[in-house]
């Protein structure tokens, strides 16, 4: 099945730079969170690419913590029902392990958004042997 491309409307890019700034992300770290690369992350931003992916943008948006209803609010229905079935599918362990972030000493709210943002972005990335090593590599 071939994927749905959608129109990066002015109201799309505004949220999700908005978004990106409320939870203290610079392009890079939200690019990294999304799986995607930063220039790509720039040219949605910036305007420069008129249409994308709506898988590509639905992962960046849960990538912020874009909210399907803020979605649904600018009239991107298809978008809001990708992330809510992310959200939906994550949603018991999220829960759990976003209740103990928000209760992490020492860390300020924009700190605890973006790795409760981080964490929704790396609970949507299926498992690969690859994606293991790496984060092994990493501890």
């Amino acid at each position: 099945m071939a994927e749905t491309t959608i129109v990066l409307t002015d109201d799309l890019r505004d949220l999700i730079r908005t978004a990106r700034h409320n939870v203290g992300l610079s392009q890079r770290q939200a690019a990294k969170a999304a799986r995607i690369s930063e220039a790509w992350w720039q040219r949605v931003e910036k305007g420069t690419t008129p249409h994308a992916e709506a898988g590509t943008v639905a992962q960046m948006c849960y990538a912020i913590d874009v909210s399907p209803e803020q979605l649904v609010g600018i009239g991107q229905q298809h978008l809001a029902a990708l992330v809510a079935k992310w959200r939906n599918l994550l949603h018991p362990v999220t829960d759990i392990t976003e209740a103990a972030l928000q209760e992490l000493p020492g860390a300020t709210d924009a700190e605890r958004l973006a790795l409760i943002a981080y964490l929704r972005t790396m609970r949507a990335v299926p498992f690969t042997y690859r994606a293991v090593t790496s984060i092994h590599a990493r501890i």
